[in-house]
This record gives C-alpha cells, sequence and structure tokens, in this order.
C-alpha cells in the first residue's frame, strides 16, 4: 500500500493501530441511553492518539449490533452525525487513516446466527437478495453510497465493505459476488460525485480468516485489499504474492509469539489492527481495563503487548 505523492508514485504506508468502538461501546450503550456519546468516543480516541501513536484506526458501525437498530439513511442525528463527528475527529490527527468498516445493518443477509441470535456477520444485500424488498428496495446499496456520500474528500478514510461475513456458512462464490457488487456500488458512487477512488477493503470467508480465493480471482478494479481476522493470525492467513492484505482484527497474542508476528507484518509491509479499544466494556480481548472512563486508559495484560509495538513504530 502506498500514500501517493501526486507523481504517480508514493510512499509506502504501514498502518499499525487498533480497533475501537462506535457509541454503542460494545453494547454497553446499547440503548444509547448515554448523553453525547460522540464527545466521550473523541475523548477514548484523543487518549489513545496521545498515549499509544498508532496511525491506523477501525471503527465498525454496528447499526444492528444491539438493542437500539439504527440507520446510516433514517436517523441521522442519533447515529449519523455523532459518528461522522468522530471519524473526521480522527482523520484531524496527521498521518492518521480510518478503517470505516460497515460491521451491521438491518439490509444485511446472511448472518450467522448463534442460538438463534444474528452475529455481525451479514453480507450485503442489493435489489435481487434483499430481505424486505419494501424497506430496502435496492438492499445495502443506498447506505455504501451514503457512506461514500459523507466521506467523498476525506482522504484518511478506508471502507470496509462488512465484518466477517456469512461466518463459515456461505460458499466463497457467494461472498465474492456480494462484495464485486458492492465494490461496484461504491466505485459508481464515486465516480458520480467525481472524487477519488477510496482503498476499499474486502472480507473473505470462515470469519474472514481465508482469503485465499480471492489469490486466485481477485476482484476487479482499483485501490482493492484484502482483510483477515486472525485469534491469533498466522503466517499463511496473510500471506500472498498478489494481492495486498491487511490484518483487520488480531488477538490471541501471547507475550512469547508477539515478537516473531510483529517482525514477520513489518518484513511483509502488512497493516494490522488489534482487537479491542474499549474502557467501558470488555469486549475480550480487551486492550485496556473497563474504568467506565474516557480518560482513564490502562492497558491491560493484552494492551501492555501491543502498546509497546505501536510506540515502536511512532511518527
Amino acid at each position: 500500500m502506498y500514500v501517493a505523492n501526486g507523481n504517480g508514485g508514493g510512499q509506502v504506508w504501514v498502518g499499525r493501530g487498533v480497533n475501537i468502538d462506535d457509541i454503542f461501546f460494545c453494547g454497553y450503550n446499547n440503548t444509547l441511553y448515554l448523553t453525547a456519546p460522540d464527545t466521550t468516543v473523541e475523548a477514548i480516541a484523543a487518549g489513545l492518539i496521545s498515549t499509544w501513536k498508532p496511525t491506523f484506526i477501525r471503527v465498525s458501525l454496528g447499526m444492528d449490533s444491539d438493542a437500539t437498530v439504527v440507520s446510516w439513511l433514517n436517523t441521522p442525528a442519533q447515529y449519523k452525525t455523532p459518528m461522522t463527528n468522530i471519524i473526521n475527529a480522527l482523520g484531524a490527527n496527521p498521518n492518521v487513516y480510518v478503517l470505516v468498516t460497515l460491521r451491521s445493518d438491518a439490509s444485511m443477509i446472511g448472518q450467522d446466527e448463534v442460538d438463534g441470535d444474528p452475529e455481525a456477520t451479514g453480507i450485503p444485500s442489493d435489489s435481487t437478495t434483499t430481505p424486505d424488498s419494501t424497506t430496502y428496495p435496492n438492499g445495502t446499496d443506498p447506505v455504501y453510497q451514503a457512506l461514500v456520500d459523507t466521506f467523498a474528500d476525506a482522504k484518511y478514510v478506508i471502507f470496509g465493505l462488512t465484518n466477517e461475513p456469512g461466518g463459515n456458512k456461505l460458499s466463497n462464490s457467494q461472498l465474492a459476488s456480494a462484495m464485486t457488487h458492492a465494490v461496484g456500488t461504491i466505485r459508481a458512487e464515486e465516480d458520480k460525485l467525481g472524487v477519488p477512488h477510496h482503498i476499499i477493503s474486502v472480507q473473505g470467508n470462515s470469519w474472514t480468516s481465508d482469503i485465499s480465493f480471492y489469490s486466485k480471482t481477485p476482484i476487479a478494479g482499483d485501490n482493492l485489499i484484502y482483510e483477515v481476522h486472525g485469534y491469533p493470525p498466522t503466517s499463511d492467513e496473510y500471506t500472498f504474492d498478489n494481492i495486498p492484505v491487511i490484518l483487520g482484527e488480531y488477538g490471541s497474542v501471547t507475550s512469547d509469539m508477539s515478537a516473531a508476528l510483529y517482525a514477520d507484518l513489518d518484513a511483509k509491509q502488512i497493516p494490522s489492527l488489534a482487537w479491542d479499544f474499549d474502557p467501558y466494556n470488555n469486549c475480550s480481548p480487551d486492550l485496556v481495563s473497563v474504568t467506565y472512563s474516557a480518560t482513564s486508559l490502562t492497558p491491560s495484560s493484552w494492551g501492555a503487548i501491543v502498546q509497546p509495538y505501536l510506540l515502536s513504530h511512532a511518527q
């Protein structure tokens, strides 16, 4: 991956950072009862930036993951506006890039269900696969279009299509088809607006631990990357010679294995995002202790592994 210099070239970019939660705080604020949760997340992010020095942050939009269901299209004051404020505040930091992931939306399909409870593993639908032709006549397409409209001029935004699509319930061809359609939707909206193509992160199978099928048949288009999640990640999951890869989530890494992992990621220039930075709810493995404070960001044992790695690459 490169940061363009405007002359047809660019500098290699290897982002290193963490996942942070949206205003639902991984379920702590599941009914959105907190007052001004965006300012709380922004305070958490400010502490993260100043004391951990990440250059890459993943923000997942969990609009259909909690008791209160929201929409980027229909409930702007409740969700779109505060989340836009958070993402723009993150992007205002020099050399910080934000992976904006559509973690869940009511228009998605194909979720892996555990005990009847759909996980945040949906794939985007379209007009032919929509779960509700009345409410979502064009499936998830309008959500992607609206996200492009919101962040059209945000050079620091990378679009993540989904979270861990289908769990392990769908075929590679089903995933590739849905991802290809979503990429096309985003590109069409960018072209309509006349803005440069953002990087788009595409997810794979088996909770996106398997992207090998994309190395055999990459999705056609520019500025596409492929996202792996690993607990812990293994080299064969993220090492390919013909597709660019990011490690969108990783955890379950012990101190004994961390040096080898980080050396391998650095040698292969693979951006990485540790899970999860949230002082309000322990979405294990959590990088900080649960203090219920936006300013008390105490590294957990897991955080004590990740923080030095980020600081060692601080710019």
